[in-house]
């Protein structure tokens, strides 16, 4: 089961796409891979249930893709009430995931 460090890395511009199935417990992934160290402006519709990588290899960051399953992390599942343009954390440092919080300036 070797990592997925060969991919390459993902930049800012992606969607976001709604999250489908159910998530477990799970343990720890090495290295992130897919962090981009800068925040991630995204549009998200009212009442979709949205899932946030905090693992930082899933190949659709910042949407979740069940890559950190056998890890500790666990994805953030959220939505909003109304549309939005929300600003994602790209970094994976933000003390309010899934929003960014500045803390990749620091």
């Amino acid at each position: 089961m070797g990592g997925r460090t060969d991919r390459p890395r993902l930049h800012a511009r992606h969607s976001l796409r709604p999250y489908g199935r159910g998530e477990e417990e799970y343990v720890a992934v090495k290295e992130a891979t897919y962090f981009t160290g800068a925040p991630i402006k995204a549009s998200l519709k009212a009442d979709t249930k949205y899932a946030y990588c905090s693992c930082g290899h899933s190949q659709k960051f910042p949407y979740c893709d069940g890559y950190h399953r056998g890890t500790s992390y666990k994805p953030v599942k959220f939505f909003l009430p109304s549309d939005a343009e929300v600003l994602l954390c790209g970094c994976g440092k933000s003390h309010k995931k899934p929003y960014c919080d500045g803390s990749h300036s620091q």
